[in-house]
């Protein structure tokens, strides 16, 4: 993947990378260490190029980023999301 420019390696790392791991969260659930370190070796990957911070990386398209998906948050959503569905579920 070294030879994909930067936008490319967001939109692998947005539909590939986070998919697993959204599988992967469901079968045993990552610590925020874990979460932090996965997003620091993007980042490092994403700097060999330029020097770009996490920021831009994050912000929308037409705002001047690349639209990278914040993994924390997303991870949060879902968590979130089960917890609801546990708590409201309703009865067959």
């Amino acid at each position: 993947m070294s030879y994909l420019p930067l936008h490319q390696k967001v939109i692998g790392y947005n539909t590939y990378i986070i998919s697993q791991i959204y599988y992967r969260e469901t079968m045993c659930p990552l610590i925020p260490k874990q979460i932090q370190t996965l997003e620091q070796s993007f980042n490092r990957q994403s700097r060999k190029m330029a020097y770009i911070s996490m920021y831009t990386l994050k912000t929308s398209l037409k705002f001047g980023g690349f639209e990278m998906t914040d993994l924390s948050t997303q991870i949060r959503y879902i968590k979130a999301k089960y917890l609801n569905n546990i708590l409201y579920e309703k009865g067959p």
